[in-house]
Order: structure tokens, then sequence, then C-alpha cells
């Protein structure tokens, strides 16, 4: 006997959002776990690792750049918003300025950046 389709099946494919039974879904934003969304040039991010002072300092990022192709045939472009979680982010930190490049997968699951909160409660 087969299984009858369901109305719900519809809503299967939303990642990272919340149905809320209107046309479009709500996006949540997390400032631990961010979305890629909400990286571009220009944005911040706190550093909660290890500190000389012990608390947290903020980075700019600087810029993006997304590599493409294989092998020797590797291109290295830049961009303005990350599109890949292969993207690697040119980041300054603001107290010390330290330069890093740090890749967006690595950045996006690890803990220790953070988007700072404007509205902290």
């Amino acid at each position: 006997m087969a299984m009858p389709k369901r109305k719900l099946d519809i809503v299967h494919n939303l990642p990272r959002a919340v149905y809320t039974g209107t046309a479009e879904p709500v996006v949540i934003t997390d400032p631990v776990f961010f979305h890629k969304t909400q990286v571009h040039c220009g944005s911040r991010f706190q550093f909660y690792g290890r500190t000389i002072k012990g608390h947290p300092t903020t980075w700019v990022v600087e810029q993006i750049w997304t590599v493409t192709g294989h092998g020797r045939d590797k291109i290295k472009s830049s961009i303005y918003d990350v599109r890949t979680l292969d993207d690697i982010l040119e980041m300054r930190c603001e107290e010390t300025l330290q330069r890093r490049n740090i890749q967006f997968k690595y950045m996006s699951y690890s803990a220790i950046w953070r988007i700072p909160l404007l509205h902290p409660e």
C-alpha cells in the first residue's frame, strides 16, 4: 500500500529557516553559528580564543577570496560576500593589527568566532 503524499512535503526543503505559514520563511540569525549570507567585506567578528588580555578581540573582514578550478587550473578571485564554504576570509585585528587568512567553513563551525550583537540583552 502506497503512502499518501502529505501537504508538509512543500516545507521539507527549507534549510536554516522557520516555516511560519506565510509565503516566505523567516531566516534564523545566530551570532555563534552564523550563515554565509551574514558575512561580507567589512563584517566584524569577535574572537573568543586565546588572547593576551583575556577578553575578546575585534576582527574585520578586509577581503574575501574564492578559488575555482582544479589542479594547475586554479584561479583565485576576489569577491564581496561569501559564496562557498571554501572561500578564504582575509581578516585584520583592530587591537593588534595582526592579519589572518581563514576559510569560512572553519569560522562558521568554530564557536570562538562570533558576530557581535547589535543590541545585547
